[in-house]
C-alpha cells in the first residue's frame, strides 16, 4: 500500500499503543508486520530529518541541535516535500472488526485509518 511519510508519523503513537494491547493472534501478527514496515520507513525519514536539522541548525549548550530561526523557512522547504513523499508499505490491512473491544479514540482511529479495512 502507498502511504505518505506524514501519515506514518501520525500513526506511530496509535500503532505503539495497539502493540501493547491484547488481541487475537491474527490481528496481532498483522500489526507486528505493519509496525516493522513502518519502523523501517521512519528510520530513513529520521536520518534525513536529522541531517537537515544539522544543516540548518546550531548546537545548544545542552548539546542538542535546533534549527536556527533565520533558517527555518529553508528547513521547512526541504522537509515538507519529504513529508509528502509516498512510500510503499508491504503489509496487509488490519480489519476494523479485529479492533472490537479495544479502547481507542476516534482521533486514534483516524491516525491509522489508512492501514484499516472495513
Amino acid at each position: 500500500m502507498k502511504v505518505k511519510v506524514n501519515q506514518i508519523l501520525d500513526s506511530q503513537p496509535t500503532i505503539n499503543k495497539l502493540l501493547q494491547t491484547e488481541m487475537a493472534p491474527r490481528p496481532a501478527f498483522l500489526l507486528m508486520r505493519l509496525a516493522r514496515e513502518i519502523d523501517t520507513e521512519l528510520k530513513s525519514f529520521q536520518k534525513i530529518r536529522n541531517d537537515l536539522i544539522k544543516k540548518y541548525g546550531e548546537e545548544l549548550p545542552d548539546k542538542s541541535i535546533k534549527v536556527k530561526d533565520e533558517n527555518f523557512k529553508q528547513f521547512e522547504a526541504e522537509i515538507n516535500p519529504l513529508l509528502q513523499t509516498e512510500v510503499d508499505i508491504k503489509a496487509d490491512l488490519i480489519n476494523l472488526s479485529d479492533l472490537e473491544g479495544i479502547k481507542i479514540t476516534p482521533i486514534e482511529i483516524n491516525s491509522i485509518f489508512v492501514f484499516l479495512a472495513e
